[in-house]
């Protein structure tokens, strides 16, 4: 019986790991992001949704399950200083919000 040593090609096997990071016009992301933006009026005359509203406090955090489509996607740049090594790349998206139930 002998112990042999697998061989493994550490090359190959971080560029498997990589991460697709989305690129344009020669940049990468440095962050991503969803932006979120909408409302959803609710029946004022619906008993639920008023004592929905009535209890909610400035400061809570609230888990709502949100429906929301995708409205925009694509890069913004944040020129850094003038030799364009500051520069930010930010890769996102635009959700509109159109529904909402809580969680």
């Amino acid at each position: 019986m002998s112990n042999v040593l697998e061989e493994v090609d550490f090359a190959a096997r971080q560029h498997e790991l990589q991460l697709e990071i989305p690129g344009l016009d020669g940049y990468k992301a440095d962050r991503l992001a969803v932006n979120v933006a909408g409302g959803v009026e609710l029946g004022i005359t619906q008993a639920e949704d008023l004592a929905f509203v009535k209890a909610l406090k400035l400061g809570q955090e609230v888990k709502l399950s949100v429906t929301a489509t995708v409205t925009k996607k694509g890069f913004t740049l944040a020129p850094g200083r003038d030799d364009m090594s500051g520069d930010k790349t930010t890769y996102g998206v635009g959700l509109k919000v159109h529904s909402l139930e809580v969680a």
